[in-house]
């Protein structure tokens, strides 16, 4: 059993891929459909849930909030800890 803990640390967040979270979502089934302001937008399959995925070039501060958010958002679609999907985007990583 996974221990359900927010992951905060400024440093870790600010190295996740977004091309890695973005090959994730796709491979689970999310549907991009957008992008506006810096972000890519992607819809769960059940298209209960939005996410914006932040690009690398966005400001640090607002990249590493953005992700925070991805993440949590993430987790709570899958009822998985954050650790947990924090390991699936580095299996599904970008080409």
């Amino acid at each position: 059993m996974s221990i359900k803990a927010d992951i905060t640390d400024v440093d870790f967040l600010a190295n996740i891929r977004p091309e890695n979270v973005g090959c994730f979502l796709l491979k689970k089934g999310w549907k991009r459909v957008g992008g506006i302001a810096g972000s890519v937008i992607f819809d769960s399959p059940d298209m209960k849930a939005r996410i914006w995925l932040p690009e690398r070039d966005n400001i640090l501060e607002d990249f590493v909030l953005s992700m925070a958010k991805v993440l949590a958002t993430i987790a709570i679609f899958e009822d998985r800890s954050q650790w947990d999907i924090i390991q699936d985007f580095n299996t599904f990583q970008a080409d």
